[in-house]
């Protein structure tokens, strides 16, 4: 199945308004929603370990993202997945958009049948037993999603300057097909397989000045054969922003 999903908190809290909050924003109080977006921008090793050279002087990367953005334009870079969300501070939100992978974990082995073919002269049946063995079944199954997840839980700090963010993303891919056996009785061919999957996640808590990009972490991708390839990485830039209701 594919589908795209985005959750928020089961549970509301009011935000508390004085009278004077006006809904058409023409006043700057007023309720406030955080929005939050991570970038996931794939590049070589080379050019990571030449980005990265100089020393981090805090958390505001804004100069490394511009650096990328020339480099996406030289096509030495490129923006391969954009997740971003909008909830209310301290209001937990999730967004995916994946594909359910259904396959099976466990299965029956093969069988001897319980009963016995004989002939007129009582001689079993030739080719007895393989010919009438059942083959492997599956019995139970799991679901995957395969895609791109992204789970959340901001907070604002009473200055409206620090978003503080606790976060989840995870991309996850499947790179191959496991065969454990093969039942093959002449009228029958079943494969016992289980599929093999790439994940990368980030499980993290940062504050940020709103507005600003952070990077966050750098992970390996796989390779065309679902190993970690060594000579590409995905940097994670996450930014949050205060958006006030109206305006």
């Amino acid at each position: 199945m594919l589908g795209a999903f985005v959750l928020g908190s089961a549970s509301l809290h009011a935000q508390v308004v004085d009278g004077n909050y006006d809904p058409q924003g023409l006043n700057e109080e007023g309720p406030k929603n955080l929005l939050v977006m991570l970038e996931w921008i794939e590049t070589s090793q080379e050019t990571v370990t030449e980005l990265l050279a100089e020393e981090a002087k805090g958390s505001n990367h804004t100069e490394l993202r511009a650096k990328l953005a020339e480099l996406i334009k030289s096509k030495k870079a490129f923006v391969f997945e954009t997740q971003m969300v909008t909830t209310r501070p301290g209001a937990p939100a999730r967004t995916g958009s994946v594909r359910e992978e259904i396959y099976a974990t466990e299965y029956d082995p093969p069988e001897l049948p319980n009963e016995v073919k004989v002939d007129d002269n009582g001689d079993k049946t030739a080719n007895f037993p393989t010919t009438n063995m059942t083959p492997p079944a599956a019995t139970a199954f799991e679901v995957r999603n395969i895609g791109a997840m992204f789970e959340v839980d901001p907070t604002l700090s009473q200055d409206d300057q620090i978003i503080d963010v606790q976060l989840n993303p995870e991309w996850i891919k499947r790179v191959e097909t496991v065969v454990f056996g093969t039942f093959d009785d002449g009228r029958a061919k079943v494969d016992t397989v289980m599929p093999i999957f790439y994940s990368e996640r980030v499980k993290t808590q940062v504050s940020l000045q709103r507005g600003q990009p952070t990077l966050i972490a750098i992970l390996s991708p796989p390779d065309e054969n679902g190993k970690t390839d060594p000579t590409r990485k995905h940097l994670l830039f996450l930014r949050a922003d205060v958006m006030v209701v109206g305006k």
